[in-house]
This record gives C-alpha cells, structure tokens and sequence, in this order.
C-alpha cells in the first residue's frame, strides 16, 4: 500500500489503456469482487443540447427517449471506477470511531468504433450500415472545449484509446480482445452482486449499458427493469443523497467533496467523534492532470453562481474566485458571525461545529485521498469523479447508515428540474429487454 505524497503523486489511480487492458483485466475484476462498494463517471462527447434533443423535458418518458437518442449518437471517451474496500483500521484505540477503506481507481480510456445509432434501424439496415464501414459519432464543440480545458488528452485516446464496440455485441466484433476484456469488466461489475455509486448519475448509468451491455430499451420501463435485474444490490446516487436527506446548501460533486474532506479530518482530530478514512492501493501507471487555469485565491468576493451550482457561464473570464476553499471558508465564517450574534458570550472559533467546514489542516494524511492541491482539483476526469463520489457516499453512509440508505434511499437516481427522483424498479407491465433476457443466465 502507498503512502501517497501531494506533491509527487496529485493523482492516485491506475491508467488503463489498450497497451496494458489484458494484463491490468484480473487485478481490476479482483478489485470489483472484494468491493464494499464500486462508484463510477463517465466522460462522453456531448450532452444533446437543442431543440431536436428535449434532454430535460418535464415527461420523463419524452426525457428518456432524447437521452436515449444522445447516448445513440455520441461516445464515451473516459471510464472511471473506484472500488472501495471496508477494512480494519490501523489503530486500535480508533476502531470504535473509525470506518476505514482501502480504495483503487482506475481510468479507462476509450475509442468508440462504431454509430450506436445502428440501434434504431431494423437488422438488414444495420448489417449493411455497419458493413460499410460507418463508425461517425457526434461530437459537442462545448464538450470538446470542456474535455480540452480538463486536461484530457485527446492524442492518448488517438494512439491508445481502448476500441469498444457499443449496443449488442455483434459477430464482427465478438472476438475483439478488447472489446471483450471491457464487456467481461461491466459484467464483473453486475456478478460482484456489490452497491454502485454515481453522482447525477443517470447518463453515466446509460452510456455504460449502451457502451458494454446492449442497445438501450426504446422504452424507460424497459430500462429500469432491466436495471434493477442487473444491480441487485442497487444504485444510489449522491447528488439526491445530498439534495433529499441532508438538504446540503449546493450539491455538485466537488463541493460535496471539499465539505466533507474538511469535515472528517476536523473529526478525526475531535477523538470523539465517528470519521471516515480512505487508504489508496499501488497504482500501475500514474498519470497527473493539472487544471488549465490558475485559481484566483486572492479575489475578495467569491462568485455565489459557481457556488451554489458548480458552474459560471462566465467560466475563467469571472472575476470572482471559484475556489471552493474560499468558498467554503466563507460559508464558516458567515456561521460563525451568526453564532456570535446569537451566543457572543458563548462562541469562540475553535469550538466550531464538525459541520461549520472548518479550515482543513495543512496535511490531508487523516483521509489520504489522493492529493488535491487547490490548482488540481478544479482539473476533470473520470477516475477522480469516480472517487469523489465514493467518498461522499462513504461519508453519507456512515452519518445515516448504509441500513437506512438501503431502506429508503436505493435505486433512485436524480432528475434534474425535478422534485422527485427517477425510481429503478420493475413494472408489473414491463417486461426485461431481449438482450437482457438472453444475458440473464451469465449474470447468476
């Protein structure tokens, strides 16, 4: 196990390309099978936006079908899991307190080989499609720019890229290694029998199915019995986590993820209070991706746009800062003048609440994420995401219990613009997919 040093090591995880898929496929198959609990991102080409594609609308039937459609039409570039192993924490003096994982993380990069939107054509249509060679997909100018300024390396994904061929898997493609070795993960992932955690995490769970399962139901009531077949130990999603249990004031990932990072290193120091620790395995390749663009630390004010929503459509041109760290320094500062306006004989700065986002200390050893300097956790990637999220999840579980989760929580996926989340259940008027059903007998 590594001890991971923020300044040689800002990324902690394992670089999986098509140079080394075939040696890395056992180690990343053991990792799903011991999880506790795997979270995943994904990274695509374009989110739909227009007219043409009603990615929002208020019939979430209508919504599924142009997600559907964007899915069809476009293509993973990057895969990122995290399987989170619950494990015995190093001292024993801090069992009682402490919940302890080791974690790994790996970074698929990928190379789509062929139009998914083969899916919509009656057979013959798409053998002679497919036969003539079309293999275009869509690609967003904004997500382009998006993917650029994260640091994605789009000559990586040229030259090693993994090839994956998306939908039902074909004859053509049946004995490509790596279309295989991909294929055998996801179903790894569905056999483990094991929790898997997205954030905001409808497109991600449907560019997964569609890119290493089959072609995606016409139909959402067909999806979502299909899903909740493939996942029996469920979904949770910490964005309604965060919106439907504990009400948290902005819930985009990394906000979550510097609160709580914050919160449970100010624990860990109280030696009264319950705290997470994650510990990061050996990595096989490290591969650093740093943020375009400097942060503005030194900004008076903070921009209250990218704070409550993780976004500025003013982007590197605000004035204001984005960095969560002022963000979130503000936010304990509004609290602690409210507490001594309320308490003024009572209140003092260092008996701050764990909740208050106490300034971390100077060290991040107490969680051991892999480190993320101010300058690199602006940066984007699929296999940090996907270790953000299972961060957030593991401190979510231990302040309600995964038995609570697992009771009211599970399998429902957040909708955005609405009130109420998506359920993945079955229907007693669906039916699973044909693809499904002849897959079943493997997923026992």
């Amino acid at each position: 196990m590594a001890s991971l040093d923020q300044q040689t090591a800002p990324r902690a995880h394992n670089d999986v390309t098509k140079d080394n898929l075939v040696e890395s496929q056992s180690k990343i198959i053991s990792c799903i099978a011991q999880a506790t609990f795997v979270s995943i991102d994904t990274e695509f080409t374009g989110l739909g936006r227009g007219p043409s594609q009603n990615t929002r609308a208020s019939n979430i039937e209508e919504r599924y079908v142009a997600l559907r459609e964007v899915v069809l039409n476009h293509a993973m570039v990057a895969f990122g899991l995290s399987a989170f192993k619950e494990s015995t924490p190093e001292s024993p003096e801090s069992a009682s307190l402490e919940t302890s994982y080791t974690a790994d993380h790996f970074n698929f990069t990928l190379l789509c080989q062929v139009c998914s939107s083969l899916c919509n054509l009656p057979s013959f249509s798409a053998f002679l499609t497919g036969f003539l060679g079309q293999n275009a997909y869509t690609v967003n100018p904004k997500s382009l720019s998006f993917l650029a300024e994260s640091g994605f390396d789009f000559n990586k994904q040229a030259i090693s890229g993994i090839p994956y061929f998306p939908g039902d898997i074909q004859e053509s493609n049946r004995s490509d290694k790596f279309n295989v070795a991909m294929r055998q993960i996801f179903r790894r992932l569905l056999t483990a029998k094991v929790p898997v955690v997205v954030h905001n995490g409808l497109l991600d769970i449907m560019f997964l199915y569609h890119g290493f399962y089959a072609c995606l139901p016409r139909r959402l009531d067909t999806f979502l019995a299909d899903l909740s077949d493939m996942f029996p130990q469920g979904i949770y999603d910490t964005k309604y986590i965060a919106d439907y249990l504990t009400r948290e004031k902005a819930s985009f990932l990394l906000y979550l993820f510097k609160k709580y990072e914050r919160e449970q290193l100010k624990r860990k120091t109280n030696s009264r209070k319950t705290y997470v620790t994650v510990a990061h395995n050996n990595v096989i390749v490290d591969s650093p991706v740093k943020a375009p663009h400097p942060l503005n630390k030194s900004a008076a004010k903070h921009c209250q746009q990218f704070a409550n929503h993780g976004h500025c459509p003013k982007g590197v041109r605000c004035p204001l800062s984005h960095d969560l760290d002022v963000i979130l320094d503000a936010e304990m500062n509004k609290r602690k003048r409210r507490r001594k306006e309320e308490h003024s004989d009572e209140a003092k700065p260092d008996t701050e609440s764990e909740e208050s986002g106490v300034q971390a200390p100077s060290s991040n050893d107490a969680c051991d994420p892999p480190a993320t300097t101010q300058s690199q956790s602006q940066s984007h990637s699929a296999h940090f995401d996907a270790y953000m999220t299972g961060f957030v999840f593991a401190r979510q579980a231990l302040t309600y219990s995964l038995a609570t989760l697992q009771e009211s929580h599970v399998n429902r996926i957040y909708l955005i613009g609405k009130s109420f989340p998506l359920i993945i259940s079955k229907s007693a008027f669906a039916g699973y997919s044909e693809s499904h059903e002849a897959q079943r007998p493997q997923l026992i």
